[in-house]
């Protein structure tokens, strides 16, 4: 299978070879024995063919001592190269929540570009009425 170009590589993938060619991390095999994984492993998250586990980002950031900006964009770029998405129902959230979520998962594929960005505009939104509402 030919190798995939950087521009081919998920955005998390992207971010990792910069991260490396950032700190002088030439090589791959450096960077996976400095985090503690194999090197096929680490190589299949750069290219997409793995999802990046919650833990990758912590125990990067922890290993190269990233700041709070360059750990926040390599978390963002995670979940954005996530193929799947946990939505955690945890106890005390009402049935309206739940088929709020269970909605929307069923719905997301359908949507087009407009409406995606119409109910982020809805969401933020709502963000901002929740954060008006801690104030108080």
């Amino acid at each position: 299978m030919p190798r995939k170009k950087r521009d081919d590589r998920t955005p998390f993938g992207q971010a990792l070879v910069q991260i490396r060619e950032d700190f002088g991390i030439d090589r791959i095999l450096d960077l996976a024995a400095m985090i503690k994984l194999s090197v096929p492993y680490l190589s299949a998250i750069e290219i997409g063919d793995k999802d990046p586990p919650p833990e990758l980002v912590e125990n990067v950031a922890k290993t190269l001592n990233l700041g709070p900006e360059q750990r926040a964009r390599l978390e963002h770029v995670a979940q954005m190269s996530r193929r799947t998405l946990k939505i955690p129902l945890q106890d005390g959230l009402t049935i309206h929540h739940k088929t709020l979520a269970i909605e929307f998962a069923n719905l997301l594929e359908q949507l087009d570009i407009s409406q995606c960005l119409r109910l982020r505009s809805m969401l933020a939104m709502c963000a901002r009425e929740v954060t008006e509402r801690k104030k108080q």
